[in-house]
């Protein structure tokens, strides 16, 4: 406001009667205070003008983002129809490879997305190995949140009383639960007993 005050005052001058008339430059005639009010109104027009179209720009940007994201955090089937799988996710695995596992079993979207989300929720690292039941008819967040509090799956074994290891490793593998041999070899080694 300074700068263009400054402008008008270099064209025009104040006469005794309170009126600001122009004045004559070596340049040729100055222009009128009604031109450079006219001009300041352009330019404040052009400003909220230009100011509109980034506004509009952002919002459009956050828009294309925030349906890009929804999209991959979508379920890919109906969770009527969706039939579960048992994941197995091995320890050591990072969260990228996780991502990558479950995009090519067709549980979810996209691997990346997967990665990038766990990073935002800080779950990034601390998703827990094991067998899962998950479904592509599972949001990706119903997906993270299962991975991040462990829940694996269980099965109900009832051993009789009275059963020897041998017997327990017949019916373990009878369920496709265990190996029998590598389950007698471990039951067998007193190192892994504590």
């Amino acid at each position: 406001m300074d700068c263009l005050r400054k402008v008008v005052g270099e064209f025009a001058e104040e006469g005794g009667d309170g009126r600001v008339r122009s004045r004559k430059t070596s340049l040729g005639s100055a222009p009128s205070v009604e031109a450079l009010s006219s001009l300041r109104t352009r330019l404040i027009h052009l400003l909220q003008f230009l100011i509109g179209i980034i506004a509009w720009g952002v919002v459009l940007f956050v828009m294309v983002i925030g349906f890009r994201f929804g999209y991959y955090t979508l379920p890919m089937t109906d969770a009527q129809t969706a039939v579960e799988t048992v994941v197995t996710i091995p320890a050591g695995m990072t969260t990228r490879e996780i991502g990558r596992m479950l995009e090519e079993q067709q549980i979810i979207r996209s691997g990346e997305v997967f990665a990038l989300i766990s990073r935002a929720l800080g779950v990034d690292g601390s998703l827990m190995a094991g067998n899962y039941s998950l479904s592509p008819g599972m949001n990706l967040l119903e997906i993270i949140r299962r991975l991040r509090a462990g829940e694996v799956i269980t099965y109900r074994v009832t051993i009789p009383e009275g059963a020897n290891i041998r017997e327990i490793a017949t019916i373990l593998e009878n369920r496709g639960l265990v190996d029998r041999e590598r389950f007698i070899e471990l039951a067998m080694d007193s190192s892994l007993l504590y």
